[in-house]
């Protein structure tokens, strides 16, 4: 096993960096680092395939001294028993330095996006944290969400209170609505199915989603605009608030 070769990797994403964020704490590599091949680069023998194939790639990362913790998760529900998620990693390098790591259904690969120094701090995690959902994920080089998450869970409340995230998410909604479809009212509708029929909550999304797309998409389009545009920043809140309190927590 080549342990050099990973160190490399490593030293060499992050030694002119595309950011530096809060002070220098957070360093954001030119393009994200590829866990896998941070692996691979690791492998010299063919029994040592062998095991990565079997073991996974934590097997590799835990015998160069790297612990690897799930920090957060975002999951979406969909038809069936599917959940899209999402979820964030920290590759703890030494006692003060972890590299944060995002994995993404559809994409498949564990994507190196930041190297933070002191992630015991929370004002440095909850600054790498509004830093990662401002705008989408575009300063870490990522389309992070499509929509808000059906379910949040959160395994780092002691350095990203969620005082931190329930603030990263109205401002992603207030950002999205400029730049996405949000439908805040039917955002209004869905935390009322929550309450009342949790299990019809998927097939309610994908039933207004159909009947938008067999009308005229551009004018369904057009007027959920016009109804965001009538609801005052006091109504957006209060349709906000439910949702957050429904969705925060474990999956």
């Amino acid at each position: 096993m080549n342990e050099e070769k990973a160190k490399l990797l490593v030293e060499a994403a992050f030694k002119n960096p595309k950011a530096k964020l809060h002070r220098g704490a957070i360093l954001i590599p030119a393009e994200p680092l590829d866990i896998d091949t941070l692996v691979q680069e690791e492998i010299e023998t063919d029994d040592e395939q062998d095991e990565l194939d079997s073991d996974g790639p934590e097997a590799f990362l835990d015998k160069l001294g790297w612990t690897d913790e799930n920090i957060f998760g975002f999951y979406w529900q969909s038809m069936g028993p599917m959940v899209w998620e999402c979820y964030l990693n920290a590759l703890h390098l030494t006692d003060d330095t972890a590299l944060i790591w995002c994995y993404q259904d559809g994409d498949g690969s564990r994507q190196g996006i930041a190297l933070v120094k002191h992630p015991s701090n929370p004002a440095v995690m909850s600054a790498f944290f509004k830093a990662l959902i401002k705008e989408n994920g575009a300063a870490f080089s990522l389309e992070l969400f499509g929509s808000l998450p059906s379910n949040t869970h959160n395994k780092s409340e002691e350095t990203i209170p969620e005082k931190v995230v329930r603030a990263a998410y109205w401002d992603w909604m207030l950002w999205a609505e400029n730049v996405f479809d949000v439908d805040w009212a039917g955002m209004a509708e869905e935390v009322c199915s929550r309450d009342e029929e949790p299990i019809m909550y998927p097939l309610r999304m994908l039933k207004k989603f159909l009947a938008g797309l067999k009308g005229n998409p551009a004018a369904w389009l057009e007027e959920r605009g016009d109804q965001n545009g009538r609801l005052s920043l006091r109504a957006k809140r209060a349709i906000f608030e439910p949702y957050f309190r429904q969705s925060y927590g474990p999956y």
